[in-house]
């Protein structure tokens, strides 16, 4: 019985791990949606509205888009991102979003949608560069990981005044060695608590 109850918990804890974030993600998701396993390229996501060179202080309007194969059903969640930047001087706003752990994510208002829109304010100086990163996750709605695709971009922006190169930041897809060693070590948990129920 002790076993069984262990095997119970080690289910409960797996089952937390890569259960669904409908209500936002925090910065576990700066490197996309790796819960959801690795990135797909049949769904793509888009950041509009960001200049290539943007003038010191302006706000631009922007957009963000998730185009995916995964059905949508206008009952239940159908999508979600996080949108980073490198600077702390510039702002993002997006309604209905929220801020986690530096960067701005849907919540549980605004995940039954694929698009949403807002504003990026430039930083006040002219000799910065900004590097954005965007992961969208197009989600059928079921609240598990199966099923939904995501993709990641990345944006490199300068001020009028910067000096040197500035590329988009490049991110390895997938997940962390990290997350490969916890998630192992808890299937190996479940594993080895299964065999000693089995034998009682």
């Amino acid at each position: 019985m002790k076993h069984l109850l262990c095997l119970i918990l080690s289910v409960a804890l797996l089952a937390t791990t890569v259960s669904s974030r409908p209500g936002g993600i925090d910065s576990s998701g700066n490197n996309g949606c790796v819960c959801h396993g690795g990135a797909d390229d049949s769904t793509t996501v888009s950041l509009e509205g960001i200049p290539t060179i943007y003038d010191p202080g302006v706000t631009y309007f922007i957009y963000i888009n998730i185009t995916s194969p995964v059905i949508q059903n206008d009952e239940l969640a159908q999508g979600g991102f996080r949108l980073t930047s490198d600077s702390a001087y510039s702002d993002f706003e997006i309604e209905g979003a929220q801020f986690i752990d530096g960067g701005l994510t849907h919540n549980y208002s605004i995940n039954g949608q694929r698009s949403w829109s807002g504003n990026w304010t430039a930083p006040e100086q002219s000799d910065l560069g900004v590097r954005i990163t965007l992961a969208g996750n197009a989600v059928d709605g079921d609240n598990s990981t199966d099923g939904d695709e995501w993709n990641l971009e990345t944006y490199a922006i300068r001020g009028p005044d910067y000096i040197g190169d500035l590329e988009p930041e490049d991110i390895e897809l997938g997940l962390s060695t990290v997350e490969m060693v916890v998630g192992g070590l808890i299937f190996m948990a479940v594993g080895y608590f299964a065999i000693i129920s089995m034998r009682d």
